[in-house]
């Protein structure tokens, strides 16, 4: 398995299909990463931004706005979004027989890592990141790794 520290330090932009909790894609948009979220049974993609107050908010139907769990963490705000040109993080957090198939999509989008989130366990997927270059991380949440790595949010 790679070294999350190493693999986030490399990662400018993530891209994530499902995640267990907000505070994932929060954290990492706080951390500093453009930030994705795929969807890839429809072909959609949102763009994710976060901000510090409900007043700084941008108006629109065509956003999902995610409520802070405490005051400090302000809103996750997720907008339709043309899907990226690059991606160094595919993170999953899906079931097993999923995979597989995004072990490919992370090769064919180019990502230098597969990032499978906790509860997300496939040995196929490894030797398909593995066999198409990509870093593979397992069984970490992402989101405690940045703050593990001590990358400041803002």
């Amino acid at each position: 398995m790679a070294d999350p520290h190493g693999v986030l330090t490399q990662a400018s932009v993530v891209a994530l299909v499902d995640w267990p909790r907000a505070d994932v894609p929060r954290t990492l948009v706080r951390a500093g990463f453009g930030v994705y979220s795929l969807n890839r049974l429809r072909g959609t993609a949102t763009f994710c931004a976060w901000y510090p107050s409900r007043d700084q908010v941008p108006e629109g139907d065509d956003l999902t706005v995610f409520e802070p769990a405490e005051e400090a963490d302000g809103y996750l705000v997720c907008r339709p979004a043309a899907a990226p040109a690059t991606v160094d993080i595919l993170t999953v957090y899906r079931p097993a027989g999923e995979l597989p198939g995004l072990a490919r999509l992370a090769v064919e989008l180019g990502a230098k890592a597969l990032w499978l989130e906790p509860g997300s366990v496939s040995p196929e997927a490894r030797h398909i990141a593995e066999a198409g270059g990509l870093a593979f991380v397992e069984g970490i949440d992402i989101a405690e790794a940045v703050r593990s790595a001590g990358i400041a949010l803002r």
